[in-house]
């Protein structure tokens, strides 16, 4: 009976290999009747658990993508999108049938791990504890070398204030292959004096490894990422220099802040204003905002702002409180509350 068995399974593995090999040899043909006769030996095979017939079919339904995403078969959905619409309520459902079937694939799936953990962490794919699950993903890829998801692991240890982790995370990333994101999430750390003793000459330092990292051409960001990352990170740099240029030695006031709300969309308060909003950070389709509320004036006095980036848009609220509140003369420590 073992025998069958064993033989049931080698039968059955085969079987998923055949109609994902005859499914990619109709795709190769440029006829429609071919496409299509492709299209439905990939769906046969993804029902019967083929991880590359899963992830080609929910992206080819997908269609959009968070940003850093890896596409797998960038080739495939080429092929395809001719005679496939995009339908996002499908696309989801082939990625929720490969969160289940790439826990016993063999391979190295890194790359699909982390995409994972992005679809989490952006809503697209749901679960009791998008957070968690996300980070989950993020760690087995990490775990396998990749980079990203190195730094994605540093933003979950970030927002809950373990700072000490998060940055063991940053450097792993940085040290692993140059990723730049994370060399400025450490700029900040020093700047900010967030876990670290304040030091602009550091963050200087890291602000500018980041840059040369961001010139490389082997970096894998989108043309849009990397655009993004190093209009942050060159401001980020100027910012430090005029601190070291101009105010070499000030007061530096710590101001304790907390969170409220989700990863898109949170608002920011104050303890000793008895948690009354400061401010708040909303993310849309990748257009960031950055608002403060009425009472408080920033230096360019306005109450809103376009960011970069989530984190760019907590510490132009928070410095614009600090100074507002304590005066433009002090430097600022943030202190998030648990």
């Amino acid at each position: 009976m073992k025998r069958i068995r064993h033989a049931s399974i080698i039968l059955g593995i085969g079987v998923i290999l055949y109609i994902g090999y005859t499914a990619y040899s109709y795709l190769a043909d440029n006829d429609n009747e071919s496409k299509q006769r492709g299209l439905r030996f990939l769906e046969t095979a993804a029902q019967k658990w083929h991880v590359d017939a899963q992830i080609l079919l929910g992206e080819l339904y997908l269609g959009t993508f968070p940003d850093t995403y890896y596409i797998h078969n960038e080739d495939g959905i080429g092929v395809l999108r001719n005679i496939v619409p995009v339908d996002e309520e499908k696309g989801v459902s082939y990625f929720n049938e490969l969160a289940v079937s790439l826990y016993s694939a063999t391979g190295n799936y890194s790359k699909m791990e982390y995409n994972l953990g992005l679809l989490f962490k952006t809503g697209i794919l749901k679960s009791p504890d998008n957070k968690e699950e996300a980070k989950k993903w993020f760690l087995m890829s990490a775990e396998r070398g990749n980079i990203h998801a190195m730094y994605e692991l540093g933003m979950y240890y970030n927002w809950n204030g373990d700072y000490e982790r998060a940055r063991e995370w940053f450097t792993n990333a940085f040290n692993s292959g140059g990723e730049a994101r994370s060399a400025i999430m450490i700029g900040d750390y020093y700047f900010y004096g967030k876990g670290l003793t304040r030091d602009y000459n550091q963050s200087i330092q890291w602000y500018g490894k980041a840059l040369d990292t961001l010139a490389r051409s082997d970096l894998i960001y989108s043309q849009k990422a990397r655009k993004r990352v190093t209009q942050n990170g060159r401001h980020r740099l100027k910012i430090a220099q005029r601190r070291v240029q101009d105010r070499p030695t000030t007061e530096v006031v710590a101001v304790t802040y907390g969170l409220g709300g989700g990863v898109r969309t949170y608002s920011i308060y104050t303890p000793d204003l008895n948690g009354r909003p400061i401010g708040s950070v909303h993310n849309e389709n990748g257009n960031i905002e950055a608002r403060l509320k009425e009472w408080i004036v920033s230096d360019s006095g306005s109450a809103t702002r376009g960011v970069a980036s989530m984190n760019e848009g907590l510490y132009w609220v928070l410095n614009a409180y600090a100074r507002h509140t304590y005066g433009a003369d002090k430097d600022f420590n943030f202190v998030l509350t648990r």
